[in-house]
């Protein structure tokens, strides 16, 4: 089983608000489908993580929205006392932790989420906040540190296959957890 979760942001990240031409919807389209097949092709879990109800998905494309109609979906309550930062942590760690993922990143459009997200542990990749959606650049990013991390994982391996003694592989560490546990699945 891969250990990687990709958890997505919603407004300005996957839908993006500048985009009001039918080509830019569709190149935008194309990007997003073109990460979640890498996701598909490497066996990488996904998730939705968002500040909206899962009605937000409705601005997202119909072939976007059909991939991800049965991935987990966290968003933030109506009424809830926590900010938005604060909640997107609960869920990252509270996804991790069910889904058994030990490397996780998020892709969002707000830095003050992607800082509680690596506060939590976890990897981010902030996505410029211009309305534009996550980019080629924000894609590559993300491909690039998953090849590092496999190519990392493999090289683990090869040398502790060589030495023969009792050397345990490196595990990437969990995420730290000090939030109380006692919250609601997404």
């Amino acid at each position: 089983m891969n250990p990687d979760m990709l958890i997505l942001d919603i407004d300005d990240t996957i839908l993006p608000s500048s985009c009001t031409t039918e080509m830019c919807r569709k190149k935008h389209e194309k990007l997003v489908n073109q990460l979640l097949d890498y996701c598909d092709d490497n066996n990488i879990d996904v998730a939705i993580n968002t500040a909206r109800p899962v009605r937000s998905l409705n601005g997202v494309t119909q072939s976007i929205q059909a991939r991800l109609k049965n991935k987990p979906f966290c968003y933030r309550p109506y009424g809830s006392k926590k900010d938005v930062p604060e909640r997107k942590q609960e869920c990252m760690i509270r996804l991790s932790k069910n889904r058994n993922r030990q490397r996780v990143t998020l892709m969002d459009d707000r830095m003050d989420n992607c800082v509680y997200a690596q506060k939590a542990g976890f990897k981010a990749i902030h996505v410029i906040p211009d309305g534009k959606g996550i980019t080629v650049k924000d894609v590559d990013k993300y491909m690039h540190e998953q090849k590092k991390a496999r190519t990392k994982k493999s090289t683990n391996k090869k040398s502790t296959n060589k030495k023969k003694s009792k050397v345990t592989l490196l595990r990437y560490a969990k995420p730290t957890n000090n939030i109380e546990t006692n919250y609601k699945l997404c």
